[in-house]
């Protein structure tokens, strides 16, 4: 075996360099967005969930060749038909006998059953899993961790003694044939089928060489240098980057879009970001978190991520997985779903160097290091082969522009530096008359929680609110609506194989009193809160022998309850946000319900416990990610769905509305909601990577989504109502690749007078709602009569009117009566000694 342990990786860099010494302990998680390590009870209720096993043939093996095995899950099988026919195509054309089953229900120990029995036949070198495919599940030294060893090992023992589905141990021989995982399932960023027919069609373009990067490798060793040698035997040209002082979430960054076939990167990690805190700064780095990459577009095929818990495909948005399902080049990874250990992969590189494809090397390599690498997964296809493509001397930089289009919101930057910021929460406290937002901060090294505040004048300054040695991420922020603040966030600094719920209360000026609420070995994530009339709830995900269920705590108006089970049915439970609207709390999540994802509601009294489930999406589609708000008499709930729509529900009744699509039908990732003062509900949501869009009710009627915002790159966005005004808190990449922390607001009078004191005391304003839906009021103040004229954005005419002082509405149309389309127009009223303007927007 080759491998170097961390202590004596640390005893050689300090030695022979001089360099800071490397911390030498498991790497930890972290997530822009909060997403945390699932433990095996969430996987194996998802088991129980998809009901009894079956699996049907539908393409047999005919040939002696070496036989892979397609498992495909039903669910998504008929959506990808075409382009797994092609991809059946592709593998035999390399010489393999494909045969696809389609696999419904049952666990991980159905499927290796099966495919022992098919091994023990003969010509079974590998499996490929094509989605949500169930895996083993590890208990051991490092947590509970999912290992598709369980799938790859064919005579092997595996003990679970106490049947809690956790494998405590094994005989840890070598596997006898690979298995490669294409599992976007948990991927936010779109639908499983559409993505899985993306990456077939890229797979394709590879393999015909109509898709190619330069021929060469870059090394980034980040943490442990020293360890990728045996790179050099695959590629002739490396770029190996290892001083301390130089390897930065910002250099990486740029060199991700150099172009390469093969990345290896060594760095602190987790399962959504890669922290490089070693050597100048002082202070760390940044860190790559998962939101990054969708934007950036890596320009790379092939990764090794020796990088800790980097392969965890079952969190949402896992970052090896990213570089795979949202990139135009990404094919594959081999990463780990625990805490790793450095490696110099002398087996893998020397097999492909071979001419070996990536399942064998994967295999070969296994066969050498089970004892600490039974974590690896292989995410991608593995019947592929490096260096392939041809290289493309045209190849330029990769960097792509953001859309294009209006931006009817005001934003403001309320950080500016070297550090990642995003994941927010916001509150409007109706005590103080502030809107009060928490976020992730890579500042200053790992992950921490910064706040800040705005009193309906400015926004104060960030300041932390955590700043513990390890990871603190997914802040929630709320009150009991009557002066007292709390943020309260998930933390890795009591217990490092779990998550813990810690709280911290507003004194006016600081964050004081932070409190543990949670102690143990379950993961405590995804905290939610909400309150008034003196209470709160504080909610949050809790994962357990495989099983995730929703706890909080209550605060009676003097201290915090003792932790409640809020939600432990059958399937799991995930993602939970709470709202107060005057009388009590509703509750909402998604669940796994019948094989399903759904978003499920329940309602509190003021000062009691939460009711029964109810579902209120639809039953047979996946929905995932719900946002609650109140407009004091009725709840909405806004959540997108697999094919990246945003939908929307609100009570009626003793019910409640049918689903109601209010976004494009793709794209859209992430809601946001939020209710004024006068019941009018906005909804926000992220487009793509680089637009946040919002729909607005009112009335009663969806007015028709628009887009608020377009930058280079924004990340999920937290509405709030600051009692006059919707804000949104949000992060957002500038040019230099910096991810800041913005606010925004609708635009509310537009462009300013052009000649404001002149004697002649022409003025124009908008004097009742903009953003407008129908129809708008302009005042004008003008001593005589005088001109105005409408424009849209390529400055065509389409309304001319005279007008005195006064009000004047316009109803919407052009002077050739045609209905205008959703945009932004000006306003130009004129006389004979001045011209005045503002700017209109029309959603």
């Amino acid at each position: 075996m080759n491998r170097l342990i961390i202590a004596l990786t640390i005893t050689v860099i300090w030695a022979s360099a001089g360099l800071a010494v490397p911390e030498g302990i498991p790497i930890q998680y972290m997530d822009e967005r909060g997403r945390v390590p699932m433990s095996t009870s969430e996987r194996m209720q998802l088991a129980e969930d998809r009901g009894p096993y079956s699996r049907t043939v539908i393409v047999e093996s005919g040939t002696d060749a070496d036989k892979v095995i397609l498992l495909v899950e039903e669910d998504i099988n008929s959506a990808i038909s075409s382009a797994l026919s092609t991809f059946q195509t592709d593998l035999q054309n390399d010489g393999y006998d494909v045969e696809v089953w389609i696999i419904s229900g049952g666990s991980a120990a159905d499927i290796r059953s099966d495919l022992q029995a098919e091994y023990a036949g003969g010509d079974l070198v590998g499996a490929i899993c094509i989605g949500d495919i169930p895996t083993g599940w590890v208990d051991g030294g490092y947590g509970e961790y999912p290992v598709d060893v369980f799938l790859m090992d064919m005579n092997g023992t595996w003990n679970d003694p106490d049947s809690d589905g956790l494998y405590e141990s094994y005989s840890n021989g070598a596997p006898e044939i690979w298995v490669g995982r294409l599992t976007p399932t948990y991927i936010s960023f779109g639908g499983a089928a559409e993505l899985l027919n993306d990456y077939f069609a890229r797979n394709h373009a590879y393999r015909t060489g109509t898709l190619s990067l330069p021929d060469r490798a870059l090394a980034y060793e980040e943490a442990f240098t020293g360890l990728t040698g045996y790179l050099d035997n695959l590629y002739t040209t490396v770029v190996r980057k290892t001083s301390p002082t130089g390897t930065n979430a910002d250099d990486f960054k740029a060199e991700l879009l150099n172009g390469y076939e093969w990345v290896h990167l060594i760095s602190h990690s987790s399962p959504w970001g890669s922290s490089f805190h070693t050597g100048a700064p002082p202070a760390g780095a940044g860190t790559l978190n998962n939101f990054e990459v969708p934007p950036l577009d890596p320009n790379a095929f092939f990764y090794i991520l020796n990088c800790c818990s980097n392969g965890r495909w079952t969190e949402v948005d896992n970052l090896a997985n990213i570089y795979i399902w949202d990139s135009s080049y990404g094919l594959a990874a081999l990463a780990q779903t625990k805490v790793d250990y450095t490696n110099n992969f002398q087996e893998y590189y020397l097999s492909l160097a071979s001419g070996n494809c990536l399942g064998v090397a994967f295999r070969t390599w296994l066969a050498s290091n089970m004892s600490m690498e039974d974590g690896a997964v292989l995410l991608g296809d593995p019947t592929l082969r490096p260096r392939l493509g041809i290289m493309n001397s045209g190849f330029g930089s990769g960097t792509s522009s953001g859309s294009s289009g209006f931006d009817s919101w005001l934003s403001y930057d309320l950080t500016d530096g070297l550090h990642t910021q995003g994941r927010v929460d916001t509150y409007f406290d109706p005590s103080s008359g502030e809107i009060f937002a928490v976020s992730g901060s890579s500042d200053p090294v790992r992950a921490n929680i910064i706040a800040t505040h705005f009193d309906n004048d400015s926004w104060a300054a960030p300041i932390p609110v955590s700043n513990h040695e390890y990871w603190d991420w997914h802040p929630t922020v709320g009150g009991n609506g009557q002066g007292k603040v709390w943020t309260a966030w998930q933390s890795m600094q009591n217990n490092h194989e779990g998550y813990d719920i810690y709280v911290s209360e507003w004194n006016g000026s600081s964050w004081i009193n932070e409190t543990i609420l949670t102690n143990g070995d379950p993961f405590e994530v995804e905290p939610a809160m909400d309150g008034g009339n003196g209470h709160t709830w504080l909610v949050w995900q809790k994962w357990q022998n495989a099983s995730t269920d929703i706890e909080g705590v209550f605060w009676t108006g003097s201290s915090w309850s003792t932790i409640n089970t809020v939600s432990e049915e059958d399937g799991d439970e995930r993602h939970p946000d709470v709202a107060y609207d005057g009388s009590g709390f509703g509750l909402v999540y998604h669940a796994r319900r019948n094989g399903n994802w759904v978003i499920c509601f329940r309602d509190a009294p003021d000062s009691g416990p939460f009711g029964t489930e109810t579902v209120i999406s639809s039953v047979t589609e996946n929905s995932r990610y719900a946002s609650i708000t109140s407009d004091g008499s009725d709840y909405w709930v806004s959540w997108q769905d697999d094919n990246g729509a945003i939908l929307c529900s609100h009570e009626s009744g003793s019910g409640w509305t049918a689903p109601e699509i209010i976004s494009s039908s793709d794209g859209c990732v992430r809601s946001t909601i939020a209710s004024s003062s006068a019941g009018v509900i906005t909804v926000m949501w992220t487009f793509g990577t680089s637009e946040l869009r919002c729909n607005v009710n009112a009335g009663g009627v969806w007015q028709g989504y628009y887009t608020a915002l377009s930058e280079d790159a924004v990340d999920d966005a937290s509405l709030a109502w600051s009692g006059t005004e919707f804000w949104a808190v949000y992060g957002r990449r500038d040019t230099d690749l910096q991810w800041d922390l913005w606010a925004c607001t609708p635009d509310p009078v537009g462009i300013e007078p052009t000649n404001p004191s002149t004697g002649t005391q022409l003025a124009v304003s908008v004097a009742g709602r903009n953003p407008f839906w129908s129809s708008v009021v302009l005042s004008i103040t003008s001593p005589s009569p005088a001109s105005l004229q409408i424009f849209d954005l390529s400055g065509r005419s389409i309304l001319e009117r005279e007008v005195e002082s006064g009000l004047f509405t316009w109803n919407g149309t052009s002077d050739a009566g045609e209905n205008i389309p959703s945009g932004v127009y000006f306003v130009v009223v004129s006389n004979s000694f001045a011209v005045e303007s503002c700017r209109l927007v029309k959603i």
